[in-house]
């Protein structure tokens, strides 16, 4: 399963830098993606990543928001004028897979099985009214 969080700053100036903490340590750049701004002096930034079993039983996300304070000379990288942090609790857990006797899907080849589902849904969708739409994770 992929697991997609935004971590969306308030309008401040200079505009904060967003980190993203996987279990207390540096989300992998690979993981972050930046958004443009769709307010001025914020930003919104997303922790994209594939859950693995080696997440078990929790993931702990964070998003570190800081303001660097005065940019001048003598500056430490440490001195901000604020810094803010919102922390979630992800719980994960192994999905048992669904398994049905008698089943005459079970029985046919992959490729069968998958047409069937299909025009099911195909026929779902004919019968459905116009506004509803239908989800399908295979």
């Amino acid at each position: 399963e992929r697991l997609e969080v935004n971590c969306t700053s308030g309008p401040s100036r200079p505009t904060p830098e967003v980190t993203w903490l996987l279990n207390g340590k540096q989300a992998e750049e690979q993981w972050i993606k930046t958004f443009p701004e769709q307010r001025p002096s914020s930003v919104t930034v997303q922790l994209s990543l594939e859950v693995k079993e080696e997440h078990i039983p929790q993931l702990e996300l964070t998003c570190l928001l800081t303001i660097p304070g005065y940019l001048g000379h003598h500056v430490r990288h440490s001195d901000y004028a604020d810094h803010r942090t919102q922390v979630f609790l992800v719980g994960v857990v192994v999905a048992e897979p669904i398994v049905q006797e008698n089943s005459i899907a079970g029985a046919l080849s992959p490729r069968l099985s998958l047409l069937i589902l299909q025009t099911a849904l195909l026929l779902q969708l004919l019968l459905l009214p116009v506004n509803r739409r239908i989800s399908l994770a295979i």
